[in-house]
């Protein structure tokens, strides 16, 4: 009995050495980021061989939702020229949960913009310094409530096109996946236009906006687009489109506009949101 109390307590005592001793679980890796830099060495739970491995891992948590548009479509969208501002009331619509408000603009360059919906501010980041048309922005808000939608500049007087609409089941805490915007400068003419963006996880909601040059021009969409609003002849920067498609596994993802007849100075403007 004595002996085999001391090889017990001595297994005993080893496995509890062993057990201080033991690596902390660190993973699974949740975004395809945290894969990138050599991030991929440090989860042991599980582990990866390499980068390419721990991205194909995160590229298969899904998220639990895709975000989708709330309002009825076509979206709010409205125009002002010669002006300083435009304002009008916006109605959040009801229902749906992880609520986004977002707002694109195109809006001509040295005038810096504010945006408020209900009075509370709306944070803007400016896609691109680059413009043809126009410079593009977008504006996003978690939770927004109804009221008055104001976006106003500094600087000379000048004309905007900006439609306003609001998302469900987004991610609240960094809703943008990613954003680009592609040109068509005169004087060459085209009869089609495409922006691609890098998505870092699947099924996000891709909304674009384009610009053309040639009032009455038609414009269509690429495969899997959805018009979220039209433009009309009278657009102070030049005849609008925009539209919707969700995205598939992430990666490169492209949104296309097509013109007819040909047009010449065109903007395709294109952000990626991101599900919860």
């Amino acid at each position: 009995m004595v002996r085999t109390f001391s090889v017990l307590s001595a297994v005993l005592v080893l496995i509890g050495a062993t057990a201080a001793f033991a690596d902390p679980v660190i993973g699974p890796p949740t975004d395809k980021s945290q894969c990138m830099h050599g991030g991929w060495k440090t989860f042991n739970n599980p582990t990866f061989a390499n980068q390419s491995e721990c991205m194909k891992y995160t590229n298969k948590r899904i998220s639990s939702a895709t975000p989708s548009i709330l309002d009825t479509l076509p979206v709010t969208y409205q125009t002002i020229s010669a002006a300083n501002g435009i304002s009008f009331n916006y109605t959040v619509p009801t229902g749906g949960t992880n609520k986004e408000l977002v707002v694109q603009f195109c809006l001509g360059g040295e005038r810096p913009p504010t945006v408020t919906q209900n009075g509370v501010n709306v944070p803007l980041t400016l896609i691109s310094n680059d413009s043809e048309r126009c410079y593009h922005w977008y504006g996003v808000l978690a939770n927004p409530t109804s009221g008055t939608f104001s976006l106003t500049w500094t600087g000379s007087d000048g004309g905007v096109q900006v439609s306003v609409m609001t998302l469900q089941d987004v991610d609240q805490t960094s809703p943008i996946d990613a954003s680009n915007v592609t040109f068509v400068h005169p004087p060459t003419h085209a009869s089609t236009i495409s922006t691609s963006v890098t998505t870092t996880q699947a099924n996000d909601l891709l909304l674009d906006e384009a610009v053309g040059s040639i009032p009455g021009t038609v414009q269509t969409y690429g495969a899997g687009q959805t018009e979220t609003h039209p433009g009309s002849n009278s657009d102070p920067a030049g005849q609008e489109s925009g539209s919707y498609k969700i995205g598939g596994s992430a990666g490169l993802e492209t949104m296309t506009r097509y013109f007819s007849p040909d047009d010449g100075g065109l903007d395709l403007a294109v952000i990626a949101v991101k599900g919860i």
